[in-house]
């Protein structure tokens, strides 16, 4: 299993330093402005055109779903763009439809997240390696994320590096594993979130997400 993030387990120890640090990082990353903008265009990312996981797309990628994960920083090539929402979309779609999209990811069961779940299924057909059309793991991520953002985190370079992961393999799995480890963790994450009146907009796999992001030393480093 992983290793929590230094921060997470001095918060969740009642440590007010590093609480202090998570309530202020969240509410820069998630509601900070900037010159009459966001000062992080990812603050916008699960809000975008009223949520990924919510309507009647809920169950379906569409374009506006591309224009969000770029608000993380990353571009879906034209070629994969084309085969989402054209070739592949009835078959992503279908899949979808049996990934829960009210479960959290600490409360998911290996039927939910594990080896041939429909989550890792519809994973492999977004991802869909060897041509083009392909889309890498990070990018995979986040559109699963931007589509179920209670159940898939995001994996990315600083994920891999903080938690140190060896690969995108079940890494899902490993970060629902870190946050059953001590059940102070999700207390901790639900408290804070709550704390900076983000409760009903964030979900608690993201606000993980944002502050392993936000802990990186180039952006917003917790305390030592």
């Amino acid at each position: 299993m992983v290793a929590p993030p230094p921060w997470l387990v001095r918060a969740a120890d009642g440590d007010d330093e590093s609480r202090a640090w998570t309530r202020k990082t969240l509410t820069g990353y998630l509601q900070g402005e900037l010159d009459g903008g966001w000062a992080f265009s990812g603050s916008q990312f699960e809000a975008l055109g009223g949520g990924g996981d919510q309507g009647p797309d809920a169950s379906r990628i569409t374009a506006e779903d591309l224009v969000a994960v770029s608000l993380l920083g990353v571009s879906i090539t034209e070629h994969a763009a084309l085969r989402v929402l054209g070739r592949d979309g009835e078959a992503i779609s279908a899949l979808l439809e049996d990934v829960p999209v009210a479960l959290d990811l600490h409360e998911a069961t290996d039927a939910d997240i594990g080896p041939g779940s429909p989550a890792e299924r519809v994973w492999d057909l977004v991802r869909r390696r060897g041509d083009r059309a392909s889309i890498g793991p990070t990018k995979t991520s986040k559109l699963l994320t931007r589509k179920r953002p209670r159940l898939v985190p995001v994996y990315d370079r600083v994920v891999r590096r903080e938690l140190g992961l060896r690969n995108h393999g079940n890494y899902w799995v490993e970060v629902r594993d870190l946050l059953r480890a001590d059940p102070r963790y999700v207390e901790e994450l639900v408290r804070a979130r709550e704390d900076v009146g983000l409760a009903d907009r964030v979900s608690l796999a993201r606000t993980f997400d944002a502050l392993l992001w936000m802990s990186d030393p180039r952006r917003s480093p917790p305390p030592a």
